[in-house]
This record gives C-alpha cells, sequence and structure tokens, in this order.
C-alpha cells in the first residue's frame, strides 16, 4: 500500500500558522509593556516631568503656609500616584521626597497609624530603588516609622523597625544608606538603656560592623551616634566613669583614623565631653580633657582638627583665668605658640599669633599693661616678614591694642606713633576687618605732623574711641 505523501504546501501553511502566532503572542507582550510604561510615567521628557514634580512641590509649601494641611496631602498623594514609577531616576528621587514631609504632616496632625502606613509605602516603592538617594529616603522613613512607635512606647516595635533597617541596608553599597543603618544601631541601643548590659551589646555590634567601614562619613557617623546615643545618656544618669571609659573608647578607636573627618568628630565629640563637666562645674577634669586633645591633636596634619584644638586651647584659658591661674593659662598659650609658630601654614601660624594675642590680653586684664606691650610687640615681630592675610589681621589687631593700652596710660604721642605705624604697614588693605582699624588710626594722626600737634596738644589725653575689633 502506498504511503501519504507529505505535502510541502500544507507544511507551508503551518508554519505561517505558528509564527504569525508567536509574533501575535510578541505584539500583545509589547502592548502590555507599553500600557504598563504609560501607566506610570507622564508624557514629556525627564526634565520636564521633573519640573512638574517641583511645581507641585512648590503648591504643596503654599499650602501648608496657608494652613491646608489635608490639600497638602492630596497634591503629595498626585505626586506619587504619577511619578512614583517614573522610569527616570531624577524624577523618582523628587518623588520620594514626598513621604518624609507626608509623615511628618501626619504626625502633627496626631494621626500615627496613617503616618505608619505612608512610611510603608515608601518603603515598597523605593526600598530597592537602583538610585542610592531614592533608598537613603527610605531608609530615612524607617528612622521615622520607629520614632512613631517610640513615641507610642512601644518599644519592641521600634526596635524591630530599627533590626529591619540594619537588615536592608547596613550592606548596602551607598555610604549615605548605610549611615541610617547605624543611626539604626544608636537608636536601638537606646531604646535599651533599661537594660545597660543589652544596650552595651547593642553598641559593640555597631563598633564590630561600621568601625572599620570603608566610607569615612560612615565611620564619622559611628561616632556621632555612640557620643549622642550612648555618652550623653550615660552623662546623663550621672554615670560618669562608665561615661569617661566610653570616651576613652571613643579616642582609642577613631583617634587615629586616616580620615580627617573622622578625627574632627573626635575631638569634637571630647570638647563636647568638656562642656557637660563644665555644666557640673567639674573644672580640674575639664582641663584634664583639654590637656589630652592638645596632646594627641595639637600637631595633626589636617587644618580642620587643629581648628578644634584651637577652640580648646581658648576654652582651657577661660576656665584657667576663671580659677585664678593666670600663670597656667599663659602656659598654655606659650605652648600653643611653640606648636604652631615655625609652621609651613599661613593658617597655622595665625592660630600661633592669636595665642600670643591672648596672652597679651590676659596681661592687659591683669592690670600688667607693659608686659602685655612687650607680648604685642612680640607679635607684631614675628609676623612682620609674614604676607598672608589671616596673619596680616591679627597683627593690625595686635597694633590696635597696644595703641589703646597707650592711650591708657596717657602716653597720647606714644599711641599716636602706633597709629602711624598702622596706616603705614596696612593703609593699602581693603578687607573689612583691618579698613576700620585703619580708618579709626587715621582719625587720630590726621593728615599731617602739623595737624597732628594742634589736635593732640600736652593737655589733650584721649584719641578717638576705638571700633569693635573681636
Amino acid at each position: 500500500m502506498p504511503t501519504k505523501s507529505i505535502q510541502p504546501k500544507g507544511f507551508a501553511m503551518n508554519a505561517r500558522t505558528i509564527f504569525s502566532f508567536i509574533i501575535g503572542i510578541g505584539i500583545v507582550i509589547a502592548l502590555v509593556i507599553i500600557v504598563a510604561r504609560l501607566s506610570t510615567t507622564e508624557p514629556g521628557s525627564p526634565e520636564e516631568r521633573a519640573q512638574a514634580v517641583q511645581a507641585l512641590r512648590d503648591r504643596v509649601d503654599a499650602l501648608q503656609k496657608q494652613g491646608n494641611p489635608d490639600a497638602a496631602i492630596a497634591v503629595y498623594d498626585e505626586i506619587i500616584r504619577r511619578f512614583g514609577r517614573d522610569d527616570a531616576p531624577n524624577v523618582r528621587e523628587k518623588a520620594a521626597w514626598v513621604y518624609p514631609a507626608k509623615t511628618s504632616i501626619l504626625k502633627e496632625q496626631g494621626k500615627d497609624e496613617a503616618a505608619i502606613a505612608a512610611c510603608d509605602e515608601i518603603v515598597r516603592l523605593f526600598g530597592n530603588d537602583e538610585v542610592p538617594k531614592v533608598r537613603e529616603k527610605a531608609a530615612w522613613t524607617l528612622l521615622g516609622k520607629a520614632s512613631i512607635f517610640r513615641k507610642q512606647r512601644k518599644d519592641d516595635a521600634s526596635i524591630a523597625v530599627y533590626d529591619e533597617i540594619i537588615r536592608r541596608f547596613g550592606n548596602d553599597e551607598s555610604p549615605e544608606v548605610r549611615i541610617a543603618a547605624v543611626w539604626a544601631f544608636g537608636n536601638k541601643g537606646q531604646v535599651f538603656w533599661r537594660k545597660p548590659d543589652a544596650a552595651i551589646t547593642v553598641f559593640d555590634e555597631l563598633v564590630r560592623r561600621f568601625g572599620n567601614d570603608r566610607s569615612p562619613e560612615v565611620r564619622k557617623s559611628v561616632v556621632a551616634a555612640l557620643d549622642i546615643h550612648k555618652l550623653y545618656p550615660l552623662l546623663s544618669l550621672r554615670k560618669d566613669d562608665a561615661a569617661i571609659t566610653a570616651y576613652g573608647e571613643i579616642v582609642r578607636l577613631f583617634g587615629d583614623d586616616s580620615s580627617a573627618k573622622v578625627r574632627y568628630k573626635v575631638v569634637e565629640t571630647l570638647n563636647y565631653k568638656a562642656s557637660i563637666f563644665l555644666e557640673q562645674g567639674r573644672n580640674n577634669t575639664i582641663i584634664a580633657v583639654y590637656d589630652e586633645i592638645v596632646r594627641r591633636f595639637g600637631n595633626d596634619e589636617a587644618s580642620e582638627v587643629r581648628e578644634q584644638v584651637v577652640r580648646t586651647l581658648d576654652n582651657n584659658a577661660d576656665i584657667l583665668k576663671r580659677q585664678g591661674k593666670i600663670g597656667a593659662a599663659i602656659a598654655g598659650y606659650d605652648e600653643f605658640v611653640q606648636h604652631f609658630s615655625n609652621s609651613d601654614s599661613s593658617e597655622a601660624r595665625a592660630w600661633a599669633a592669636w595665642a600670643f594675642c591672648g596672652k597679651a590680653k590676659t596681661l592687659q586684664e591683669q592690670d600688667k599693661p607693659g608686659a602685655a606691650i612687650d607680648a604685642y610687640v612680640e607679635i607684631v615681630r614675628r609676623l612682620s616678614n609674614d604676607n598672608s592675610a589671616e596673619v596680616g589681621q591679627l597683627a593690625i589687631q595686635a597694633l590696635y591694642y597696644k595703641a589703646n593700652i597707650l592711650r591708657g596710660q596717657g602716653k597720647i604721642d606714644a599711641a599716636i606713633a602706633v597709629c602711624d605705624e598702622i596706616v603705614r604697614r596696612f593703609g593699602d588693605d581693603e578687607s573689612p576687618g583691618v579698613r576700620d582699624i585703619v580708618e579709626w588710626a587715621r582719625c587720630n594722626i590726621g593728615s599731617s605732623p602739623a595737624k597732628k600737634k594742634s589736635e593732640h596738644t600736652e593737655g589733650t589725653n584721649q584719641i578717638a574711641p576705638a571700633p569693635s575689633v573681636r
């Protein structure tokens, strides 16, 4: 019996049918994608859509100023509905801003549950966004959610949120997002303060996880979080010994950090520690803290760190003078001059001159005008060949103070001679701090020797009032 052969025509028709079916499926999928895209992305370029979001945000600001929070929230919802899933990162970033502001309004209205729901919505929309700035908004919004639970005294719920932040964002590639996890640790530790051992465990974990983070900004946040959430409660509870130990731990861990920003934060934290002791009237303890700052950071290579040391020296001198330890205060100024006077940095040399000014003013306050004048003369001598603007301002201030001491002693001719020197050295300097003193000096010397003689006669014991100088 002959076999039935395959007909080429029928095979071709079947192939065309299958191909048409595949094409049809592809068209349907493409239409679905297009419809989805149209439903999430408004018409116009990304720049135009970003401008539209900004216009709506401006409208929100106006409504809030008018005292219409409900209308403002309605606009927030419109922003999210229209732009929350936009395909342009800069548009989503602007839209993500909405939720922190919206939750703030809801919290002010006492609508905590609605605020919590808004926080959950931003995390759902933006928690896994590809743009770090958008994820950062989600992470910080969760911190806001935890704060609501803390206000409601729902500690377990707040801790659960902090744990969620740490889990979701603690290993994020973006330092800005990881910083939110650092503060989650800090806040969690503070919640545990009724259980000190548990709190210490949290802070230890914070240091373990982020103390060696590759980002200086993250490490800086670790120092700040330890300061606010661990140290301040210890001091508030008058657990001073534990606080001092904790401060020492911060210095040990971060005092030699490779980042100037982190070291700056360490010095700032130590200065804050001293201010707490100041409130408690523990002056001797304060001085010990200041001595440690100067010893550890007085020669730091970063100018911003050394600037904190300058503030420390100023505070230290004030404390010593308040205790009547004038000799110790002056010795502190001398030590600082020794640190910075030969530096290659004009900024550091200016600090040395500033310390010399502090010494001279201290002598002046102690009614030792001769010693004060000697100090001002030494300042001018040291700065005579320094052309930097910072140093120049201190040199003219030294001459200014010297002239005023001479005036107070009734040595008008000598005071006018100093005014002459001010005009000669700084007469062409137009910077504001210098110009005021130069004009003051010109008022006192006139335009010629004859005028000086006529205006400052034997019986005159005054020169013009002095300008205000810091």
